[in-house]
């Protein structure tokens, strides 16, 4: 079973389909969803699986919401101040990395005793949510930061990182912090305050049982209109995906290369004003902070080859005014388009090319 947090506990073997309601669960739900008619589809689910307790529900997360609540709580606990390396990034670095203890065990092998990480890893991670996450927490002396770039990095609309950081995400309230940091990032315009939220029974309670209706019928879908087995209440959500789709792959590239030309030009000041104020405060705190490029398959990255250099310039002028490291390790991995979904999240067979190379890098520092 996975160490990671972000997984719930299921009493099956993670290479069986499983559901983890029982058939009279899902007619009730699809009756009080007035879904009679679908009634057929429930007799096709996976079979039956349990969740093991409503404690093992308190430390992971069943939504993207659930996932940044969990990270929040591991950037302020003593987690953090026991790690070599602090890892923070997007849903690319989350599939790219083995798990933590996994990574640390590798990077030790090759001789390296202090080579304990934590990964603050969430989908669509900004680098004001990298701050958010830093600011109180307890960072020292002799780590290392690992802020995990790519193109996409300085094309997020701030907006989409204002509505996680109020809609309570990240279980505190961000209106001291927006304060704290409005005269160097004025975007920061949180002036509503609200209760500070708590993890509360009902809440997950709301929250399971969302997921498992939606990951039932999502899972149904899959096995019977596309042919894949999912793997539920994992790390990993894109191991039984394939690049190889002609058409799926054009479409995501025209997507992602339509978001950056629209976001880049836009938010690229903002985002150096944020990388500058986050660099700031982990050298305050007495850690060190490394740039690291995401993995990438370059030909199906969706960026052209004029964007990049827009983006590796950025890069360098940033790496020159902070004096910090950049480190991009795609250049000794040898990617295949199996190795990748979509050019930026990476398959098993990507993820055990990508965690040697970075417990390498790590093993001498």
């Amino acid at each position: 079973m996975p160490e990671d947090s972000s997984s719930l506990r299921l009493a099956g073997s993670y290479d069986e389909l499983v559901s983890p309601l029982r058939f009279f669960h899902w007619i009730t739900l699809f009756l009080a969803a007035g879904m009679g008619i679908s009634l057929i589809l429930v007799f096709s689910f996976p079979k039956t699986a349990s969740v093991s307790s409503s404690e093992a529900m308190m430390d992971m997360g069943t939504t993207v919401k659930d996932d940044y609540a969990v990270i929040a709580g591991k950037a302020l606990g003593p987690e953090l101040s026991e790690a070599d390396f602090v890892i923070l990034g997007s849903s690319s670095v989350r599939e790219s990395l083995w798990e933590d203890a996994k990574l640390g065990e590798e990077c030790r092998s090759l001789g390296k005793t202090a080579c304990h990480t934590i990964q603050l890893v969430a989908s669509a991670q900004s680098l004001t949510e990298a701050l958010f996450l830093l600011d109180d927490a307890p960072l020292h002396s002799g780590q290392q930061v690992l802020l995990f770039v790519s193109p996409m990095t300085f094309a997020y609309d701030v907006k989409e990182t204002l509505f996680r950081m109020q809609e309570g995400f990240f279980l505190r309230e961000p209106y001291p912090f927006a304060k704290k940091y409005r005269a160097k990032i004025p975007e920061l315009k949180i002036i509503s305050r609200f209760p500070q939220p708590e993890i509360t029974f009902l809440r997950i309670t709301r929250t399971v049982v969302y997921r498992h209706f939606f990951l039932g019928l999502k899972d149904w879908f899959s096995i019977h209109f596309y042919g894949q087995q999912p793997r539920m209440y994992e790390r990993y959500q894109y191991s039984h995906v394939k690049l190889g789709r002609r058409v799926k792959t054009a479409l995501l590239m025209r997507k992602i290369r339509k978001r950056f030309r629209k976001g880049f030009p836009a938010h690229r000041e903002y985002h150096e004003r944020v990388l500058r104020v986050l660099i700031e405060r982990i050298r305050e705190k007495g850690a060190t902070p490394v740039l690291m490029e995401t993995a990438r398959l370059q030909e199906a990255s969706g960026i052209d080859p004029e964007e990049w250099e827009k983006y590796r310039s950025l890069l360098k002028k940033s790496t020159a005014e902070y004096g910090i490291a950049y480190v991009d390790l795609n250049s000794k991995v040898r990617f295949k388009p199996d190795d990748f979904v979509d050019g930026r999240h990476t398959t098993a067979s990507g993820r055990n090319k990508w965690s040697p190379a970075l417990a390498d890098w790590l093993s001498k520092q």
